[in-house]
């Protein structure tokens, strides 16, 4: 099979989205009542993408830095300080850390948004593609299992795609808390095995490609601006197009993920004081 690598280098125009027949998605919005803004507003000025450092620089050293924007946190005095709670009647992301990447010298970061009953299983096994397209993720809301997603596990590049899928349970009527997920490659491990072949997998193979089921799309898809704003830390295709997101069936384990943010239902709180924020092992973070 060729594969197909990646650029870190071009910055082209973004493609148009594909017509998704396949994937059911939560809404756009990300509130159960109105617009939660999003919880990545684009880069810093002074660190716009990897790849531009690393043309200014003449190497990868640099890396493409996610600030935070929505630092909605709900007054908790007289509280568990492990205890996030949200007062108010929508939907609320709470995001525990401070900034999240891109891609650094050694790393691609992608997110994932699922379900907090998901967490122990993860922190222990890691993200096994083999649970894709079941009932543990997004069909547990959304009322029925996609697909395109069986034996794959999905990621976005632009972690405000992700955040719908943390939002998800949260809005859905069983007001289940959500969390948004990032996750370390390897560099080797993405861009040596992107394809752009539908029928990658066999015999053990490993594979990344872009997403199936149309989420490959920047997050504010009719907003220029934002595109232009995050598109520069997107990997980009053989083609030259911004990956926003993408499909795999490879396994990451416990240790290259983290948490880094909670959706509560409106009025709910959740415990975030053994939730895992940082990579490696616990015994790392001693």
């Amino acid at each position: 099979m060729t594969i197909n690598k990646l650029s870190r280098l071009s910055q082209p125009e973004a493609h148009q989205p594909t017509t998704d027949t396949g994937t059911p998605r939560p809404a756009t919005g990300t509130a159960s009542s109105s617009h939660v803004p999003p919880q990545l507003s684009g880069l810093t000025s002074l660190r716009r993408s990897g790849a531009q450092q690393a043309q200014a620089e003449g190497s990868h050293a640099a890396s493409a830095r996610f600030r935070s924007s929505q630092n909605i946190r709900p007054s908790t005095a007289n509280r568990d300080p492990g205890t996030l709670t949200n007062d108010t009647n929508e939907t609320q992301f709470f995001p525990l850390v401070s900034e999240i990447r891109s891609q650094d010298e050694q790393y691609l970061y992608v997110t994932h948004g699922t379900l907090l009953d998901n967490v122990p299983s993860i922190t222990e096994h890691g993200l096994d593609p083999q649970h894709g397209g079941g009932r543990r993720g997004a069909a547990s809301y959304e009322g029925m299992s996609s697909s395109d997603a069986r034996g794959n596990l999905k990621y976005a590049h632009d972690p405000n795609i992700s955040l719908r899928y943390s939002n998800g349970p949260a809005n859905d009527q069983a007001k289940k808390v959500g969390v948004q997920l990032e996750a370390r490659v390897k560099h080797g491990d993405f861009l040596s095995r992107f394809t752009d072949s539908r029928t990658a997998g066999g015999d053990g193979e490993t594979f990344w490609r872009t997403e199936s089921g149309g989420e490959n799309v920047p997050a504010q898809l009719n907003d220029e601006r934002y595109r232009q704003s995050m598109a520069s830390a997107m990997p980009t295709d053989k083609d030259g197009k911004q990956v926003w997101s993408s499909e795999t069936n490879q396994h990451i384990r416990p240790e290259d993920v983290r948490v880094i943010g909670v959706s509560v239902p409106a009025g709910g709180s959740v415990d975030v004081s053994k939730l895992k924020t940082h990579y490696g092992t616990d015994s790392d973070a001693d």
